[in-house]
């Protein structure tokens, strides 16, 4: 062992300590590009699974003895979800020079001009980054303390080889992540060698341009809606409609007005979070006080197709409503539209859209089923818990029922009555963010039962000009019944009364987990004086969890949020939503400040509902379960 140590040391002495020990300013998240590796392979960086990024060099001492201890590790967490990758920055490396020493199934990229060690702050050569799964730095440092050296030795670096490591940094900073916990150690000092790295072309480190650079973050995040033929009022495609709205795409994005996107980032992590990070962000703003710069066409990305009209693809089945006369001003009655299905079969539907001819005077769509045929002969329908009515009268005081009977006797016989619970007991469907369809992962689908009714519940709001309106629901079905259906259901109380003048009226509502259940998505819903909403599991065990905070609610913005990692919920687990209202007059969307609010279907009236889809389970469930996410189809 003695010439590998004095290599160390060598090497060790060589670089510039005061550099090493300088912490690199890191944004709070990270975006990284698609990294290609030395095989030529792409691996797309996705929220929803982190990532670790685990620096290494063929001609640096402490690296080589660290290259066995990344593949174990590499090899101990892929498995777990973890997204590994070795990064070589080395000045002289190149893909054909580091694909003779790529081994195993480890991606091993080669980062020529240290682009990605830039970007992430990575200075030496065994950097460990692991990045959590919104792309935050929840670890920056050593991969454990068994090879290092004494920064205060007194006589410049001191190597130091232990039997075994004390301490595994990284090891221990992935388990935390991976069970949701925090990170004790956050950054430690890795001692490697100094990254040393070519200068980069102009191009590469510069001023940002348009092709290459700022289109990349427009294309991940935006342009779902700023899309010829998307929900955005403009196009961010070609160069020249970017270059028009730049100054206005840096404030909202500055302010983080756009993308839109309401929770919290404090808690949960969601596969359908369209979030910038931070240095997206300031990049997108460089580019706007620079000029706006086009840059290269030849780094353009690839045309976008044409958008289809079914994102879900060709439906198997599409249900479709006559017209509808939508007024220019004042409000409408909820439309319902009855459908019926003709089915003599049960379906399971694996992936459903609603569209309209006028999507911008739908605030949305509901879809419930109604008038189903008892279950034909063979099939299997899964068990879904029956509707209390009374238990939206929760809140209510002793004595007050009949009060609140009373006050709901108009929506009773028709809204209430739509499908089980008029949306107040969940729903089949609903309108999406964009007009994007759902689609469930393999395995899951939604039962449409034989001889279904579809009731289609259309919340229309006039614009300022007279449309015809016509609204269309597409189904996919599965070819197999799933192994886990799902479900939709909400939490939700009409006994609340809001005072006039109250900033900040809390309403709660509760629902009992009778079974096992996997919790898949939430979507809250409030009108105009909604303020905030929030989710919490309370676990049988006594510990509680906040699933999701919606800490600034927006009425025009209302998400569903679909879990990256479903959540398993014991039986008896109690799933609280706390709803909030604003109405002050210092709320801009209060209709009227002077008034009491109660529920009512209009969004000058009040809801409080917390929707959530699961999958109820026959047998109870491991609470180590890792299961898939669902996301909408984008």
């Amino acid at each position: 062992m003695k010439p590998v140590h004095h290599l160390i040391v060598a090497a060790v002495i060589s670089i510039h300590v005061a550099l090493q020990a300088e912490s690199a300013q890191l944004p709070d998240q990270i975006t990284l590009p698609p990294l290609i590796d030395v095989t030529g392979k792409e691996h797309a960086i996705e929220k929803g699974e982190p990532v670790v990024l685990a620096w290494t060099a063929r001609d640096c001492p402490m690296a080589k003895v660290y290259a066995p201890r990344l593949r174990e590790l590499a090899a101990d967490m892929m498995p777990r979800g973890v997204q590994f990758f070795l990064i070589d920055s080395s000045s002289d490396a190149t893909p054909e020079k580091l694909r003779a020493t790529a081994e195993g199934e480890v991606p091993l990229i080669c980062d020529e001009h240290g682009v990605l060690a830039r970007l992430v702050g990575a200075r030496s050569t065994t950097d460990a980054v692991l990045l959590d799964g919104d792309l935050r730095v929840a670890y920056r440092g050593a991969v454990d303390d068994q090879y290092g050296y004494r920064r205060d030795a007194g006589q410049g670096p001191a190597t130091y080889r232990k039997n075994a490591p004390a301490r595994q940094f990284l090891s221990d900073a992935v388990n935390a992540v991976l069970a949701g916990q925090p990170v004790t150690t956050a950054a430690t000092d890795p001692m490697g060698c100094l990254l040393e790295w070519t200068p980069a072309p102009a191009a590469a480190m510069d001023t940002p341009v348009f092709y290459g650079d700022v289109e990349k973050i427009f294309r991940a995040h935006c342009i779902d809606c700023h899309q010829s033929g998307g929900y955005a009022p403009f196009s961010l495609v070609p160069y020249e409609n970017a270059r028009r709205h730049a100054r206005m795409i840096a404030e909202v994005v500055d302010e983080r007005r756009m993308p839109p996107w309401s929770a919290s980032p404090a808690y949960g992590h969601f596969s359908n979070d369209p979030s910038l990070a931070a240095a997206d962000i300031e990049r997108i703003k460089q580019w706007v006080d620079a000029g706006t710069a086009a840059g290269d066409v030849a780094n353009a990305l690839p045309p976008l197709p044409p958008r289809p009209q079914w994102d879900i693809g060709k439906p198997d089945v599409v249900f479709e409503t006559e017209p509808a006369d939508v007024v220019a001003e004042g409000q409408m009655p909820y439309r319902y539209v009855r459908i019926p299905t003709h089915m003599t079969e049960d379906h399971w539907v694996d992936a459903t859209q609603i569209i309209s001819t006028s999507p911008q005077v739908v605030h949305h769509v509901l879809i419930f089923i109604e008038d189903t045929a008892p279950a034909p002969a063979g099939a299997i329908r899964p068990w879904t818990p029956g509707f209390d009515e009374f238990s939206l009268l929760e809140g209510s005081k002793p004595g007050e029922a009949l009060n609140w009977i009373g006050r709901m006797s108009p929506y009773i016989s028709k809204d209430l009555a739509v499908g089980g619970g008029g949306g107040l007991n969940g729903s089949f469907a609903t309108t999406l963010a964009a007009g994007r369809g759902m689609v469930y992962p393999p395995g899951r689908a939604k039962l449409l039962p034989a001889g279904a009714t579809i009731v289609m519940q259309i919340h229309y709001t006039p614009d300022g000009t007279p449309h015809q309106s016509k609204t269309m629901l597409g189904l996919h079905f599965a070819k197999q019944p799933p192994t886990e259906p799902v479900d939709s259901r909400s939490i939700a109380t009409v006994a609340f009364e809001i005072p006039p003048g109250d900033p900040a009226h809390v309403v709660t509502a509760t629902k009992v987990m009778p079974r096992d259940a996997t919790l898949l998505s939430l979507r809250p819903h409030m009108h105009l004086r909604g303020k905030s909403f929030r989710y919490i599991a309370e676990f049988p065990d006594g510990h509680q969890e906040i699933l999701l905070d919606v800490p600034k609610w927006d009425f025009e913005w209302q998400v569903e949020y679909v879990l990256a990692k479903p959540r398993l919920l014991p039986k008896g687990t109690r799933l609280r939503a706390i709803a909030t209202y604003d109405n002050s007059k210092d709320n801009p969307n209060n209709p009227d400040p002077t008034k009491d609010v109660f529920f009512g279907l209009q969004s000058t009236e009040e809801m409080m509902i917390g929707y959530f889809e699961v999958v109820w389970h026959d047998e109870p469930k491991s609470a180590s379960l890792d299961l898939p996410a669902q996301a909408p189809k984008l």
